[in-house]
C-alpha cells in the first residue's frame, strides 16, 4: 500500500488532487491513450488490461484502496496507457506528473514507496516470464487462474486470455481445463472458470513456489 489516507500527502500538493468517482465497469483510461498524471485508489477496485492484434484481451494487474497506477508513463513519456476499468464503484485522485514530482523532492518516505512499487512490479512481470519458460501449459493456466483469483478478476478471465497468457493455441488451453476439471479443482460453466479445489490448484500449478520467483 503505496499511501494510507489522503491527509498522508504533504499541504503543498493537496489543491491540485483532482477527486472522481467511477462506477462498476467505466472506464478510468482508455488503451492507446497518453496520460500524464497518477492515479490513487482511495476506494473501491480496477483492473487493467490489454487487447491484442487478434482480440484477445490480457489482464495485466489489479488495484485496490490504497494502491496507485499510472507512473509508468510519468516516467515513460513514449508508453501509452494500457484499458483500466472500474469492478466497482471506485474513488481516485489524479495527481499531474509536475506535483507527482514535486511531491517525491519534498516526501522521501513517498519517493521510496513509489521506487519500491516499481521494483515489485518489475519483479511480477519478470516472474511472468519465467513462468512461460519453465511451467507446462497444464501450469502456466493454472497459474494464470490462481493469479486472476488473488486480484479478483477471475470473472473477467476467458479461454481467450488463457490463450494469450499461456502462450499456446486455444486448444492446448481447452485440454489444460479438461484435465484440470477432471481432477476436481476448476468447474468451467457458461464461458466461467471457477476454483472448487484452490490448494489441489496450487499443488498442480506449484504456483506458491513460482511466487517466490
Amino acid at each position: 500500500m503505496l499511501f494510507h489516507t489522503i491527509a498522508n500527502i504533504p499541504e503543498p500538493i493537496r489543491p491540485f488532487l483532482i477527486k472522481r468517482v467511477y462506477e462498476k465497469g467505466e472506464y478510468i483510461l482508455t488503451a492507446g491513450g497518453d496520460n500524464l498524471h497518477l492515479y490513487l485508489v482511495e476506494s473501491g477496485s480496477c483492473v487493467a488490461t490489454m487487447e491484442g492484434y487478434s482480440g484477445a484481451v490480457a489482464f495485466i494487474d489489479s488495484y485496490h484502496s490504497g494502491d496507485m497506477f499510472g507512473e509508468l508513463e510519468i516516467f515513460c513519456e513514449d508508453l501509452k496507457t494500457a484499458e483500466v476499468v472500474a469492478v466497482e464503484k471506485s474513488t481516485i485522485y489524479m495527481v499531474h506528473k509536475t506535483y507527482v514530482l514535486e511531491w517525491m523532492k519534498l516526501d522521501f518516505d513517498f519517493t521510496l514507496s513509489l521506487i519500491e512499487h516499481l521494483v515489485k512490479k518489475l519483479r511480477y512481470h519478470s516472474r511472468r516470464a519465467v513462468l512461460l519458460q519453465l511451467c507446462s501449459v497444464k501450469e502456466r493456466v493454472a497459474c494464470a487462474i490462481l493469479a486472476h483469483d488473488d486480484a479478483g478478476a477471475l470473472e473477467f478471465l476467458t479461454k481467450q486470455n488463457l490463450s494469450v497468457l499461456a502462450q499456446t493455441p486455444i486448444r492446448s488451453v481447452n485440454r489444460a481445463l479438461e484435465t484440470l476439471t477432471q481432477r476436481g479443482c476448476i468447474r468451467v460453466s457458461e464461458k466461467r472458470i471457477q476454483i472448487t479445489d484452490r490448494p489441489l490448484l496450487e499443488q498442480i500449478s506449484n504456483y506458491q513456489a513460482i511466487s517466490q520467483l
